[in-house]
């Protein structure tokens, strides 16, 4: 058999070449399909509402951007509150892993006559872990947890911010606000169009109590605090939902509910 010239062989090779290309090139389309097919699931589900989209991308603290919300979240941690402190514990990491998917930094507040601790300030959501040492005791100083709280968050530039309020009692200890300047200063930060004031109550008309307050009654709602795990499961999929939305802010945070 006589060998094959250069020519030959080089053309041999040119056209193993192409085969392998054209393979490659065949199964980076099967990829591309199988892609297109899973973004499109996902697209259907996002309408639905089944899914939230995943909006992370926040890895820095780079507050250049303001591409990002703000929670704030004010849990109660007086006396009252010691019978479901495992529960809320729990719920509380339920409601943060709840919000991993957007592009979140929260701000975390525990109040008690002893001690209001912003334990979180403004920290990229990823970046916590849960409620740690939550340890109910005292009473409740629910005007001076909001006060220092709006202070601390109000010159973040965040697109929106989401202001949550849980309590199982009313106030009873603050030493530097009063219920007409926090009412005063809720109304101003409303006002910008793009906060959000929360109000989950138990053992309380909370209507009555978020109302004195200059919160939307559509954002007020009771709790079970023999359920407070499940209430903050549900409270978290609502702040993700509000997280990722169009709208700034909203009147009707609970659509209608009475209770959660």
């Amino acid at each position: 058999m006589a060998e094959k010239t250069p020519k030959e062989l080089a053309k041999k090779e040119v056209n193993k070449q192409i085969a392998k290309g054209m393979a490659k090139r065949q199964l980076e389309i099967k990829r591309l399909e199988a892609k297109k097919k899973k973004l499109e699931k996902e697209i259907k589900k996002i309408e639905s509402g089944e899914l939230v989209p995943d909006t992370n991308n926040v890895d820095s603290e780079d507050d250049s951007s303001s591409d990002y919300s703000l929670v704030a979240f004010l849990i109660d941690e007086s006396g009252s509150m010691y019978s479901c402190r495992d529960e809320t514990v729990k719920g509380f990491k339920e409601y943060i892993q709840s919000l991993k998917k957007q592009k979140v930094k929260l701000t975390l507040t525990k109040f008690n006559s002893f001690n209001t601790k912003i334990v979180y300030s403004n920290t990229i959501i990823n970046k916590i872990e849960g409620l740690e040492n939550y340890n109910p005791d005292g009473l409740t100083p629910l005007y001076d947890a909001i006060g220092k709280t709006i202070k601390n968050i109000e010159k973040e530039k965040a697109k929106k911010v989401l202001f949550v309020i849980m309590t199982d009692g009313m106030e009873n200890d603050s030493k530097e606000y009063n219920k007409d300047n926090i009412k005063k200063l809720i109304n101003e930060k409303k006002s910008k169009n793009n906060w959000t004031f929360v109000y989950l109550g138990a053992d309380q008309d909370s209507w009555t109590q978020s109302r004195g307050l200059g919160i939307a009654s559509g954002n007020t709602i009771n709790f079970n605090k023999e359920e407070i795990a499940g209430t903050m499961r549900s409270l978290g999929g609502m702040s993700a939902s509000h997280c990722c939305s169009r709208t700034a802010s909203t009147n009707s945070f609970f659509k209608g509910r009475k209770s959660i």
